[in-house]
Order: C-alpha cells, then sequence, then structure tokens
C-alpha cells in the first residue's frame, strides 16, 4: 500500500514538472532570472577550486553577497553532470517531488493517510511549486529543507527526542545558510519550545539553549569566513541590498507615486559615487553594507507605519501565473509589473503585463481554482484549530507559513510564498478533514 501511494505522489509530481522541463530544453535562458547567473558561477567556482564569486572570468572577487548551502548544490550537481545547467533544473524537479513525499509523511501525523495523499497531490499539483523548480534560484531546496524542517516538529511534538531536537537545529542553520531569511526562525522556534507543557521548566529552558547551540554552531563557520574575509561579523550583505534597493524603494514608490525602477536606478548611481569619492571608508563589504542599511533606515523613518503596512499586502497569495506563461513562452519577464502593483494595484498589473492577451489567464484556471480550494481550507484547518484549542498546531502555522509570508516584506512576489506552501496545505487538509469526518470517534490511530 505504502509503495503504491509512493509511485502515485512520484508520477503525479513528476508529469508536470519534467513537461515543462522537457518544454524548455531548447530554451534554457527561460530557467534564468537575473539572479540565476549569478548562482551559476558560484556553482562552478567552487566546483573548479576557484573562490566563492559570482564572477564568470578573471579576476574572481570573492562574493559576501550569497551564502553557501545553494552553490554547493550547484556544484556538486554540475560535478556529476559535468556543468550541465538542464542537470541543476533536473535535480531541483526531483527534490520537488521528494518535498510532496515529505509533506505527506507528515501530515500522516495529523490527518490520517486519505488526507495526507490528498495534501500530497495538492503539493505535487501546486503551480507555483511546479514553475520554481524550473529556475536557477533558491525556492526548491529551500522549500525542501523546510519540509524536512516540518517533519522533524510534528515528530517532535510526538515523542520528543534530543536527537530529533539536534537535527532540527542542524536543518534550520542549513536553511539559513540557503537563504537568509531564516536567520530569525530561530524566535518562534524557542517559543514552540518553551510552550512544550509535558515537560518541566527547567527541561524546556535546555532545549532551547541546546537549540540555539546547535544553530549557531551550524551558521558560526560562514559568519568567521566572513570576518576572516572582510573583518566583520556578519552572514550576508545581501540583507542590506535587498532592504535599500527593493523594500524601501517600494515604500518610496507608494509614498511618493515614483516608479521603484528609476529610485533604484538613481540610488545605485549616488551610491557608486559615494563609494569611489569615500575609497578608504567603504573598502569592505560589510561597509558598504552598512552604507545601505544607514539609507534605508532613514527613509523608513519618514514612514514607519507605511512600511509596516506593506507588509501586510496580500499579493504573494497570487497565482504564480507570470512565471508559467514566461516559461512556455508567452510573456516576457521584468517589465516592471512589480512597480505598477505597489503603486497602482492589481487590475493595473493586468492590464500592464498581458495587454490585450487577458485570455491567457483562462487556460490556468485549474491551478487558481487549487489555490482557492487551498485558501480556503486554511480557514477552516485554523477555526478548527482555534475550537479545538489546538494551540501548538497553531504556532506551527504561525512559524511555518505566516512568518515566510511576512518577511518578505513589500517585495511581494508570488514565489516568495512557496516555503509556506508545504503548512497551508497542512491546514487546509486539516481543515477539509474536520469537515468531512463522519460523526463518531477517528479511527484508531487517527487524527483527522
Amino acid at each position: 500500500m505504502r509503495l503504491r501511494i509512493a509511485l502515485l505522489i512520484l508520477l503525479v509530481s513528476l508529469l508536470p514538472r519534467v513537461w515543462l522541463f522537457v518544454a524548455d530544453l531548447n530554451h534554457q535562458d527561460r530557467w534564468f532570472t537575473p539572479d540565476s547567473a549569478g548562482y551559476r558561477d558560484l556553482g562552478r567556482n567552487l566546483l573548479h577550486g576557484r573562490v566563492f564569486s559570482q564572477a564568470d572570468k578573471p579576476p574572481y572577487f570573492l562574493d559576501f553577497e550569497r551564502v553557501p548551502v545553494y552553490p554547493l548544490f550547484v556544484a556538486g550537481v554540475f560535478a556529476a553532470s559535468g556543468d550541465r545547467e538542464w542537470a541543476v533544473v533536473l535535480a531541483q524537479i526531483l527534490l520537488s517531488a521528494a518535498t510532496c513525499w515529505l509533506l505527506y509523511l507528515t501530515a500522516r501525523r495529523v490527518v490520517g493517510e486519505k488526507w495526507a495523499l490528498a495534501a500530497a497531490l495538492a503539493q505535487a499539483l501546486s503551480l507555483s511549486s511546479i514553475v520554481a523548480c524550473q529556475f536557477l534560484l533558491t525556492e526548491t531546496l529551500f522549500t525542501f529543507l523546510l519540509a524536512v524542517q516540518l517533519w522533524l516538529a510534528f515528530r517532535y511534538k510526538e515523542r520528543g527526542g534530543i536527537r530529533v531536537l539536534i537535527l532540527a537545529g542542524v536543518v534550520l542553520g542549513l536553511m539559513t545558510l540557503c537563504r537568509p531569511i531564516s536567520l530569525l526562525w530561530i524566535i518562534p522556534q524557542c517559543f514552540i519550545l518553551l510552550c512544550e507543557t509535558r515537560v518541566l521548566f527547567p527541561r524546556r529552558l535546555f532545549h532551547v539553549a541546546l537549540s540555539v547551540l546547535i544553530f549557531a554552531a551550524t551558521v558560526f563557520p560562514w559568519y568567521l569566513r566572513n570576518r576572516i574575509q572582510d573583518g566583520a561579523w556578519f552572514l550576508t550583505t545581501n540583507t542590506g541590498y535587498t532592504l535599500f534597493m527593493h523594500n524601501v524603494a517600494a515604500l518610496e514608490a507608494r509614498r511618493t507615486g515614483q516608479s521603484a525602477e528609476a529610485l533604484r536606478a538613481e540610488w545605485n548611481r549616488e551610491t557608486e559615487a559615494e563609494f569611489a569619492a569615500h575609497t578608504d571608508r567603504y573598502r569592505a563589504a560589510h561597509e558598504q553594507n552598512a552604507y545601505r542599511v544607514r539609507r534605508a533606515r532613514a527613509l523608513i523613518r519618514r514612514a514607519p507605519l507605511l512600511y509596516a503596512r506593506l507588509h501586510f499586502q496580500p499579493y504573494i497569495l497570487l497565482p504564480n501565473i507570470t512565471a508559467f506563461f514566461e516559461l512556455i513562452g508567452q510573456t516576457q519577464p521584468h517589465r516592471g509589473t512589480l512597480d505598477v502593483l505597489n503603486r497602482q494595484g492589481l487590475a493595473a498589473a493586468a492590464r500592464h503585463y498581458f495587454g490585450d492577451r487577458a485570455w491567457l489567464v483562462a487556460f490556468v484556471a485549474p491551478w487558481i481554482a487549487l489555490l482557492g480550494l487551498i485558501y480556503l481550507g486554511v480557514c477552516l484547518g485554523l477555526a478548527r484549530w482555534l475550537a479545538q484549542r489546538r494551540w501548538i498546531e497553531l504556532l506551527f502555522f504561525l512559524a511555518f507559513a505566516v512568518y515566510y509570508l511576512l518577511l518578505p516584506g513589500p517585495v511581494t512576489l508570488p514565489r516568495y510564498r512557496e516555503p509556506a506552501m508545504p503548512m497551508m496545505i497542512l491546514t487546509a487538509a486539516a481543515g477539509f478533514a474536520w469537515v468531512f469526518a463522519r460523526r463518531g470517534p477517528a479511527p484508531p490511530g487517527k487524527n483527522a
């Protein structure tokens, strides 16, 4: 039975992903975003014994913008395939399918076999998951690691165990070294451990301390590398660049009505001029990052409430249909649609992106309906857990879904929702299991 379920999940997950992969084998440029080439070059330089650099030719300047886990993944695939870019996409397709299986294993603990299978198939057919694995970006590897962490969280909830806690700390460290957005996730993890009422409070404190220690030990080598090479303790300089050039650009665009792209171009010119005029002051990467952070904070202080409100925009919940159409060659990326969305709203962004081809949306209506069904199930699942006072599950939802929905801030690209999808789908399965459950006690061993 378990083998048949595994084969079903594997088949349903691979069919649409492999179809899209094969369709783009003669158009491999579609797998690339502005960030993809940097990841590819980092992987190649690591494979060929050069320094950690995004340069595709000498001089290979050290890179402090990216963290190492995804470039190491790319380097490993290149080593096995002979520098084939298509092999990276194929490996990500397999990871995406593995994420569906992990979600099934996790959901079995919460909603039983039938609804766990439904959850896995929803993840397998989710458009955001199907398209994410086609790009040379961190989303698929990161979501796989997060699915492992989710499985560990529910396993720890049921059985406890120091080994599970240690492994969870290591996985969280790897997640942070894949995407720095997880750096603060140690806070909700510690809070959940403090809420573990089945053990005495001193033991809870020990679990928190152990989690922090394991997590810190996992990320410390990268901090040490940056301290040795650049003179300061930091994880990445990309946080300052993203804060200033993307988050605050979106803030100022909303506040002033100017184009975020125009603001970025102006600020880039000003930043480069500042660095050129004071080379002694901005010699190190962390000093340049500190300058961007100072400018960003000064602009945020002008409109702190608006900046906070921009973290709660619903646009991150939109279906990732634009990426799908770009992968099949029906539309073109990088047209400033996000800027229009943030300044003028959804209708204006749709007109800007599709023009007179809005009829394309009809072809992805089933995927949009599936996403709407998931969102309905999420509401039902949260209502169930509230009604049954299942506080740990609610805390898990905040940690594994809401955290990743809010942290991207004003840059509300639908692809940033992908890490939250496994927990959202699991919650939806819990909601639908509750609604459709028959009267009477659940079968033995089932939690639905």
